[in-house]
């Protein structure tokens, strides 16, 4: 990950199978978020367009379908930070 401007940006989600559907990606984005300073408005991450379990998270967590890599392997998504904190707080 790293932080640009406003934004987290997370690159390529990939989750080992064994840690798959243990909500591993939502703890670290909830962690990412609560101890990031407060300029950080945006959390954007990049999905391999084949990997319909991480676009469902990113879809579950509130963000969207903004773009795609040079390659046209993946999508990036961005989602405002209130929005992705309110779905933890849910």
């Amino acid at each position: 990950y790293s932080v640009e401007a406003d934004t987290l940006a997370v690159d390529e989600v990939e989750i080992l199978p064994r840690y798959q559907r243990t909500k591993v990606f939502y703890k670290f984005c909830q962690h990412m978020i609560d101890i990031l300073p407060e300029p950080i408005q945006f959390v954007s991450s990049y999905v391999r367009k084949e990997n319909l379990n991480s676009i469902s998270i990113q879809e579950g967590l509130n963000m969207e379908r903004i773009g795609e890599n040079k390659s046209d392997t993946s999508w990036l998504y961005r989602g405002e930070r209130e929005k992705v904190v309110k779905r933890f707080r849910r």
